[in-house]
């Protein structure tokens, strides 16, 4: 199917006319929220997609999301969520709009997606995210893929079953289970955990050391996004409230512990533990938070096995919740 590929930037700017000749595109790409550009295939310049644009996106496309961007791609029934600082590639698609495919590839540079198939039959499926390849999901399958900066990729099922390789070697999760790969703890096995399955908790389940909360004089121990009272303020954890940790700083005086969907940091005599040998971070480091804002019910459906509701993780939520952004 050919899609006439329109713009506000191309309308603008005559210099990329080029852009807009019909070019042959089977997915369709909906702009959720700003900060987000996309690099068509063989082109050297990118170029921003407003928030509530639609656009097509075919094979050698790069999509980039900002600190904001969220976008949603849907190869016929099935959909990709496409999260805040991501950048993902459409290798492969042989479908076109309103159809299924039969082979679909991409390829997660870094951030995070999550994959619904919906149904949608498929010869071929293949994400690729670092290490990682997903390349098996049952036809109600909803999966998160995750890939940081320091090379370490993470596949988590959040609904059903899925499967694929690390490293090459061949993995099956079922519904609540995560691999994660890692360049210095190397490759895990399939490991459960407890709903919400972000990848978060999948880490602290992995190599947390488990402590209990016990604010002295207070019935809550506040947690910040770094070793110190001068790092802004993430919330509170109870006093009893069982806390994974999984690092110290290098003054032993505060400790990195899995929180919500990420990590904080709390006051080190707050916490009884029988801990040892924790990683050392240092004194400046701070959480890098991702965030969503005016958050769709569509996402909201999506992203409920990993993350639970709102009111489950007002972090990663930025709270009220609209329909839609204001005008």
């Amino acid at each position: 199917m050919t899609v006439l590929i329109v713009s506000t930037a191309l309308a603008m700017n005559g210099t990329n006319s080029i852009l807009a000749q019909s070019q042959p595109f089977a997915a369709v790409l909906r702009v959720i929220q700003d900060s987000l550009e996309i690099q068509r295939a063989n082109a050297v310049n990118t170029l921003p997609l407003p928030p509530n644009s639609q656009s097509g996106f075919g094979v050698g496309d790069l999509l980039r999301t900002g600190t904001y961007g969220r976008a949603i791609i849907e190869f016929g029934a099935a959909r990709l969520l496409v999260l805040p600082q991501t950048e993902i590639m459409l290798d492969d698609y042989s479908g076109s709009n309103g159809s299924s495919a039969n082979t679909l590839a991409l390829t997660l540079t870094r951030g995070r997606v999550f994959f619904v198939r919906g149904g949608a039959s498929f010869d071929a499926l293949t994400i690729h995210a670092g290490t990682i390849t997903l390349d098996q999901a049952a036809p109600d399958a909803s999966v998160g893929l995750e890939v940081l900066a320091n090379g370490t990729s993470t596949i988590i099922a959040g609904v059903s079953s899925s499967g694929g390789t690390v490293n090459g070697e061949a993995f099956t999760l079922e519904e609540g289970e995560g691999v994660r790969s890692d360049p210095v703890l190397g490759d895990s096995p399939p490991t459960a955990i407890t709903a919400p399955y972000n990848f978060a908790r999948l880490d602290s389940f992995m190599n947390g050391c488990p402590g209990d909360i016990q604010a002295r004089g207070e019935a809550s121990l506040n947690v910040r996004v770094g070793p110190g009272l001068d790092f802004d303020a993430l919330g509170s954890i109870p006093n009893e409230t069982r806390v994974f940790l999984m690092a110290t700083n290098t003054t032993g005086e505060r400790y990195r512990v899995q929180f919500l969907s990420g990590y904080g940091w709390v006051l080190a005599n707050g916490v009884r533990h029988r801990c040892t040998d924790l990683t050392v971070l240092p004194n400046n480091s701070v959480e890098n938070i991702v965030r969503l804002l005016y958050a769709t019910p569509e996402e909201l459906e999506i992203l409920f096995p990993f993350y639970g509701t709102p009111e489950d993780d007002e972090i990663f939520y930025i709270l009220p919740q609209q329909e839609a952004a204001p005008e």
